[in-house]
């Protein structure tokens, strides 16, 4: 499962940070299949039936999420690249997080064996008063590029919150740092920086040919 942004927020009893009210938070599920004989590998979104989001709210109640027409979710039908991507337009509060489940079926059309895919998500908030100085950024952790679908250039924004008080970034000082893949465990890591980006301060901009 990959995110559009953060999904931990903080909420200071007023304000949530990032807010999905204005920015949603859009969820992707991410399903390969492959088998030893190599018949079949590689992205099987397009193929899933029977997509099915699904909110485990407070208390355990279960509620089943529509493709459309709820104030708060909404997510691609089967049959495309971007089935099951799921946007999510409510906040999270710091005594309940949600908890979303995304489950399909894939087919072998070669065996019809019906194979059924169970992902869950969990999004947390915290209270910014009693939380420690945070750094957000508005990128997930990982990520999946499609060059077909997916912008190459990719901006990552900074919010640094302490006291449930997000910081002006021209008051910060901020440093990039980058690890390079493919260093050693008995290497020191390599490191590239940038201490203000062309774009603006702050934020750093990269191009993506690869995953990221």
């Amino acid at each position: 499962m990959t995110s559009s942004v953060t999904d931990q927020q903080l909420y200071d009893g007023v304000v949530h940070t990032p807010d999905y009210t204005l920015a949603p938070l859009v969820l992707s599920p991410y399903v390969n299949v492959s088998d030893q004989e190599g018949d079949i590998s590689g992205n099987a979104l397009p193929q899933l039936v029977n997509l099915k989001w699904t909110l485990l709210e407070v208390g355990g109640r279960k509620r089943e999420i529509p493709s459309s027409g709820d104030a708060y979710f909404s997510w691609e039908k089967a049959g495309g690249e971007n089935a099951g991507r799921l946007k999510v337009m409510q906040n999270a509060m710091p005594e309940s997080a949600l908890t979303l489940v995304f489950e399909a079926d894939h087919v072998d059309k070669r065996t019809l064996d019906v194979h059924h895919v169970q992902i869950s998500h969990v999004v947390r908030c915290r209270n910014a008063a009693a939380a420690p100085p945070t750094l957000l950024l508005d990128i997930a952790p990982q990520s999946f590029y499609n060059p077909l679908r997916d912008e190459s250039t990719v901006e990552v924004h900074p919010t640094f919150v302490v006291s449930g008080q997000t910081m002006n970034l021209s008051d910060v000082e901020t440093k990039w740092e980058v690890q390079i893949a493919g260093v050693r465990g008995n290497e020191s890591p390599i490191f590239v920086e940038w201490n203000h980006s062309s774009v603006k301060r702050g934020v750093v901009a990269f191009v993506r040919r690869g995953s990221a």
